[in-house]
């Protein structure tokens, strides 16, 4: 079974801007409110469709904070149109959600 979960939210800015915060990885923390999202560890921005870019995360179960590092595998690029990547472990494959 799939699940899909969406959402929608007007942003009053050119499409543009948006696209230069989904494309740079340091960017991604704004997009981010559970705080799970950390830096990235490189620099570079997302620029095609196989690329790997991995993240700094956390995870606070309430009682204790856990920190590691995720891959992200870019699945779609179509600039300033579409982008989407997959988690991994680091070094793993993807885990199945985009």
């Amino acid at each position: 079974m799939t699940t899909v979960h969406t959402a929608e939210l007007p942003i009053p800015v050119g499409a543009g801007a948006i696209w230069a915060v989904l494309v740079d990885p340091a960017q991604h923390t704004r997009l981010d409110d559970s705080g799970t999202v950390g830096t990235p560890v490189t620099d570079d921005l997302l620029s095609h469709i196989g690329q790997v870019f991995t993240m700094n995360m956390s995870w606070d179960d309430g009682t204790e904070i856990t920190r590691y590092r995720s891959d992200n595998h870019v699945t779609v690029f179509v600039p300033e149109r579409s982008i989407a990547w997959m988690t991994a472990l680091v070094g793993g494959r993807p885990l199945g959600w985009t």
